[in-house]
């Protein structure tokens, strides 16, 4: 499914180690010997980003998804793409604009809520939903705002 939607996919084993995927590789076989160990796929994000919310480690530490939305220039959070069954550990993906230069992680952005893009991975773990039962494909992310390019945008010193 993530293949089929657009994205490149590796598997990631215990301890989280990949199968190499810096070079273009992608998986997108499930019966292929790289996989017979794996615990999650791996999503490499390329063009999209990343929020990681994750409300199930912060013991009420961490921004209301009702202020964050705000926060970010949206009247609402778009719809989560993965989430955990008690729905406080969320993935949202947008898409990086065009052309936009940036390093590809900004982990702790705020507590509990990292931001990635470029080579960095979204995990599908097992017990986690991916809603719709498939992941969007990246022309249907709406686009990144920009707060959240400002977080991956490169300091130049």
């Amino acid at each position: 499914m993530v293949h089929e939607q657009g994205y490149r996919v590796t598997p990631v084993y215990k301890g989280g180690s990949t199968a190499p995927y810096a070079d273009g590789q992608t998986y997108p076989d499930p019966t292929a010997p790289e996989w017979k160990r794996a615990v999650a796929a791996g999503v490499v994000l390329g063009d999209a980003v990343l929020l990681d919310y994750d409300g199930n480690k912060a013991q009420g530490g961490i921004t209301p998804l009702e202020a964050l939305a705000p926060m970010l220039g949206l009247d609402d959070m778009p719809h989560a793409v993965q989430e955990n069954t008690d729905g406080d550990s969320l993935h949202f993906l947008f898409k990086r604009t065009e052309g936009f230069q940036c390093k590809a992680s900004n982990d702790g952005w705020l507590p509990h809520i990292d931001v990635k893009t470029g080579n960095q991975l979204m995990h599908l773990k097992p017990g986690k939903i991916v809603n719709d039962s498939e992941l969007p494909r990246l022309a249907e992310l709406p686009p990144a705002p920009p707060m959240l390019l400002d977080a991956l945008a490169l300091q130049v010193v």
